[in-house]
């Protein structure tokens, strides 16, 4: 029985070795095929989680790139040439601290050490067009880049493209972005002087407050001068006659007619418009047609000749700055005319001849405003008062963000 055992045990032609490799085949094959899938997965992931982040720093500079827009927006079509710092042009993480471009510094700490995959500086450009031709409502990114980086055809929207790269992976974006208007609010007056004198001694009406065939509750007559029985103040040889509705009041003690932040906006629109002159031959070689239209001026610059600046239904805002603004001849404009009244040495505004203010007329502090012609010079036109607007934030117009593939 022992030699039986004995021969049994020493036998080679048992199963066991087999069944013990087949196992190990098994198992070693669910283990790579499981190796593989994890593998693929994690690349995968990574893959992923990189086109995130690249999709990161495009949204990033996107909505950066739409700030600076914000604060400068693109110059708009004028006879000039556009100011060179409302031109755009391709922005980068080495544009520095352009104010047309977003803030390098902003955009690298915004990331820097908030994802794996961004090493450094991250890898981005912003890119300003118009919306002219075909690019009106479509972005093409092998059309729309041959458009001006200012608003050429003066519509008030940009196209945006944004592209980042991280580790090679590369995400565009692009958004058509409209500039908002702010509607500013000034007193509602036909003239708000300093003082006021009517040089023409005749029987009739030279300031209408009442508007054309009395078309609005009158609007305000004020001087800031205490007493409007001093012909230094107020002075109206046919008082009765020469204001209608023959009422005025004297020490106005209000602010200026505009706090200087909102000045500020409305001489950024000018600058914006092309429509901001430095100087009086600027402003009556140009014009003075416009929403906004901000002159500095000094001296005294005359505008004698029968030119009709606006309309009724668009009328404008003119702000001068400095010296005397004389309006002649058959000068007519529709809107307001606002003085700063930088100058104190000089009258701020004269009118004569058959020159016309459909609006309103506003001076700050102590500025004096003459009147005389041979027909009405200040009429009150309450829409005048309603139309003044700075631009204010630019945002996305709906359903115009989207994600593109890069022409090249």
């Amino acid at each position: 029985m022992i030699k039986t055992l004995r021969r049994r045990l020493a036998a080679d032609d048992g199963w066991a070795v087999l069944t013990a490799i087949l196992c190990i085949a098994v198992v070693m094959g669910l283990s790579l095929t499981t190796y593989s899938v994890v593998q693929t997965q994690q690349t995968e992931s990574g893959t992923e989680r990189t086109r995130e982040s690249s999709f990161n720093v495009a949204e990033g500079a996107l909505g950066a790139q739409i700030f600076a827009l914000s604060r400068l927006w693109p110059a708009a079509s004028g006879t000039g040439a556009p100011p060179v710092d409302r031109v755009y042009a391709t922005c980068t993480q080495g544009s520095g601290t352009d104010p047309r471009c977003p803030r390098a510094d902003q955009m690298a700490a915004l990331f820097r050490n908030r994802d794996t995959d961004i090493v450094g500086e991250p890898a981005w450009r912003t890119n300003v067009y118009d919306n002219g031709g075909a690019s009106d409502a479509f972005y093409d990114d092998a059309v729309t880049p041959q458009q001006p980086g200012w608003d050429a055809n003066d519509d008030g929207k940009m196209w945006v493209r944004a592209q980042a790269a991280v580790r090679g992976r590369e995400r565009t974006l692009i958004a058509l972005v409209g500039v908002q208007q702010q509607t500013e609010e000034l007193p509602r007056a036909a003239v708000v002087a300093g003082s006021l004198e009517v040089t023409n001694s005749g029987k009739k009406t030279l300031i209408d407050a009442n508007g054309e065939n009395n078309a609005y509750q009158p609007g305000l007559v004020a001087v800031r001068c205490p007493d409007i029985s001093n012909p230094s103040c107020l002075k109206a040889p046919k008082f009765d006659y020469q204001l209608d509705p023959p009422v005025a009041s004297g020490g106005y003690t209000s602010a200026n007619a505009l706090a200087d932040d909102v000045i500020q906006r409305l001489r950024e629109r000018a600058i914006t418009d092309q429509t901001y002159y430095e100087t009086c031959a600027e402003a009556q070689a140009r014009g003075l047609a416009g929403a906004v239209v901000y002159v500095e001026g000094g001296g005294n610059c005359a505008f004698t000749g029968n030119a009709v600046y606006n309309t009724p239904d668009e009328p404008g805002l003119l702000i001068w700055a400095n010296g005397t603004l004389t309006l002649g001849g058959g000068t007519t404009i529709h809107g307001l005319v606002y003085h700063l009244h930088q100058d104190t040495t000089q009258p701020a505004i004269r009118l004569g001849g058959n020159a016309q203010i459909i609006g309103g007329v506003m001076i700050d502090g102590n500025g004096h405003i003459e009147i005389g012609s041979s027909k009405k010079n200040v009429v009150f036109d309450e829409r005048a008062h309603k139309n003044v607007r700075s631009y204010s934030t630019a945002g996305i117009i709906q359903n115009t963000w989207r994600e593109i593939r890069p022409a090249s």
